[in-house]
């Protein structure tokens, strides 16, 4: 049996109520009864839309609920929490208070689900989960009305929790309703492209779920047995994507500054630039049309703050623009502010600084090989002018002393001629050894001196910013670029 997967769901609970009432809204029994049945449909729902492809395999469900929430919300939490699968681990909140500091998580959320009795109750929790930083804006987001809505004020309702969501860049938004007087949960949502729209205003809503929790009575005649069973609808498929992989050509507006060789014109055109070649490719493909607009150069050198009228992020946060370039440098306050693409300079500078001096020389004969080659190739000339020595001494052959006897051992190192002729088979046997040690040593001391002569050599090459400061280099650039010299 295949492990379960995990799903990753930042769920926010915000209407309370103390029975019989749900959300403000007074309820008799049956019809209190009647909300309660929808409670299978919304987990079993929510399961489809949170196990998406978009889904983020973990499990965290944060449910913002009161000590005196209504039943029907304790129903919906019990049923997240009791599933037999344990694919969701649930964390108690509450969405009216503060939030703890939460600068150690660093896992966008995937998934919201979020209760409400109106769409007037939608703003706090948004406000709440804004400020965390697992705020995803293109997260699965599922919104449920805890209160049975009328025909009237249904559609009323349902648009204004959509605008509410894209007024604050979220799209894939799907709103749960009670069908009126049934116990038929119904899930209605926006396609933003479609029939070659652009993202303007909520046009058309859609119905892409009809879901309802029934009990089926036996069927001896069919085999069928007595059970609750799910009686389903599905319509999404009519619709296609709601994130298209095409945009219809619609306008994608651009804040830039102008910042060679990233982009390059001036405040009435841009001409070209790194970035924007690579956003005209981009856009191309997804079938879109950049508009720019220029960002007046005192604001683009001047140090970066978190002001969302008049700083430099203030066309994004405002919504005047769709996306920014320009040279941008990722720094706290755009990581808490924006969603930031991974730089394509792996968040380094590239310093483009002179090529290094030729080194002296002289010093070729002895940079070939390293210092502890150079040692252990001295000690072996020794050790053998010992050897040496001491085979002489034995055989009594010539009246020397250590120093000839190291000469003939560098001699024999050099391959080069050496006056030393023993008269014993092992000491001949020796410097045979001795001669092809000799051998690969001479062999491989003068290729690599040919290749050092051959190959100027240079200084050690500025490759760090404290090694260009020792050097005396300057450095003129923006305020906001300040942040990489502290690193």
């Amino acid at each position: 049996m295949p492990r379960p997967v995990s799903v990753c769901v930042v769920t926010v609970l915000l209407v309370v109520s103390v029975h019989p009432t749900v959300g403000d809204i007074p309820v008799d029994e049956p019809e209190h009864e009647q909300l309660l049945a929808v409670v299978p449909c919304i987990r079993r729902l929510c399961e489809k839309y949170f196990h998406s492809e978009r889904a983020m395999k973990g499990s965290l469900a944060i449910i913002n609920i009161k000590p005196d929430a209504s039943d029907f919300q304790q129903h919906i939490l019990r049923s997240f929490n009791e599933n037999p699968r344990h694919e969701l681990g649930v964390m108690v909140k509450d969405a009216s208070r503060p939030h703890w500091n939460a600068s150690h998580v660093t896992e966008k959320a995937k998934n919201y689900l979020m209760l409400i009795a109106d769409s007037s109750a939608l703003a706090a929790p948004i406000r709440q989960l804004r400020r965390l930083p697992t705020w995803n804006p293109l997260a699965q987001v599922v919104v449920l009305f805890t209160a049975e809505l009328t025909p009237l004020v249904f559609e009323i309702e349902v648009r204004n929790v959509l605008q509410e969501l894209f007024d604050n860049s979220v799209l894939n938004v799907n709103v749960m309703v009670q069908r009126y007087n049934t116990s038929i949960l119904e899930v209605w949502t926006w396609f933003p492209y479609e029939s070659g729209g652009c993202a303007d205003n909520i046009d058309r809503l859609r119905l892409v779920d009809e879901c309802e929790y029934i009990f089926q009575e036996a069927d001896l005649e069919r085999n069928i047995r007595a059970a609750w069973v799910f009686r389903e609808r599905h319509y999404f498929s009519d619709y296609g994507p709601k994130i298209p992989k095409y945009y219809n050509y619609c306008p994608l507006k651009v804040s830039t500054s102008i910042w060679e060789p990233f982009v390059v014109g001036n405040a009435s055109h841009i001409e070209k630039g790194l970035e924007v070649l690579m956003l005209d490719a981009i856009t191309a493909r997804m079938r879109l049309v950049p508009v720019f607009s220029v960002i007046e150069s005192a604001l683009t050198t001047a140090r970066i703050t978190a002001d969302n009228q008049t700083g430099l992020y203030a066309d994004v946060l405002q919504r005047r623009t769709d996306l920014m370039i320009g040279g941008l440098h990722e720094n706290p306050i755009s990581r808490k502010l924006l969603s930031a693409t991974i730089p394509y300079y792996q968040d380094d500078l590239t310093w483009c600084v002179p090529t290094a001096r030729h080194a002296p020389k002289w010093l070729n004969v002895f940079i070939i090989f390293n210092v502890w080659t150079w040692l252990i190739a001295m000690g072996i000339i020794f050790a053998a002018a010992g050897l040496l020595y001491r085979f002489n001494y034995v055989e009594q052959l010539y009246r020397v002393n250590y120093t000839w006897m190291l000469l003939q051992s560098l001699a024999f190192s050099l391959s080069v001629y050496a006056h030393y002729w023993p008269k014993r088979v092992s000491i001949r046997l020796f410097l045979i050894g001795y001669m092809f040690y000799g051998l690969h040593w001479n062999a491989a001391y003068h290729s690599f001196l040919i290749s050092v002569l051959t190959r100027p050599r240079y200084e050690p090459q500025i490759a760090t910013i404290q090694q260009a400061i020792q050097a005396g280099f300057g450095f003129v650039g923006a305020e906001n670029t300040l942040g990489h010299f502290d690193k």
